[in-house]
This record gives structure tokens, C-alpha cells and sequence, in this order.
């Protein structure tokens, strides 16, 4: 398996790696932001979960931006498109 991965084109790892980068972040804000007592709720970060759970990369901003907010570490530094 892990040779099948050296041969695809390296958009492909990279849209892999930002899927995965991004349910890092989604698990993070769930387990430490979203379920903290006394939470609100947050439409861009709803919709920035939405965004991750689909596969779109589009979250990963918005869940880095709230992750710091909280004083919560992203895993691996920043995004970078």
C-alpha cells in the first residue's frame, strides 16, 4: 500500500494531507473548544466542521483561527495553500 502512494501525483498527497490535517483540527475543536462548559454556539466554526467532514480544506483556516483563539496548539504549524 504504502508503495501505491509513492506513484500518484503529488496534488493527490497533498489533498490527502489537507483532509487529514483538517479532521486533526475538527477533533481538536470538538474535543476542547466546542464541548467546553458554557460554550455558545459558533456558526463559523459550524460550518467550518461541516467544511472538514466533506473533505473541504476550506475549514482549516477558520479551525486554526479558533484552536489559537482558546489557547489550543494546531498540530504541525499553519496551512499553507
Amino acid at each position: 500500500m504504502a508503495l501505491a502512494a509513492c506513484h500518484l501525483p503529488g496534488s493527490t498527497l497533498a489533498q490527502s494531507d489537507d483532509k487529514t490535517y483538517c479532521r486533526q483540527l475538527a477533533d481538536l475543536y470538538r474535543r476542547y473548544v466546542q464541548n467546553s462548559p458554557g460554550r455558545r454556539s459558533d456558526v463559523e466554526a459550524t460550518l467550518a466542521l461541516e467544511a472538514c467532514r466533506k473533505g473541504d480544506p476550506e475549514g482549516i483556516p477558520v479551525l486554526e483561527k479558533k484552536l489559537r483563539e482558546n489557547n489550543i496548539s494546531v498540530p504541525g504549524g499553519e496551512f499553507k495553500p
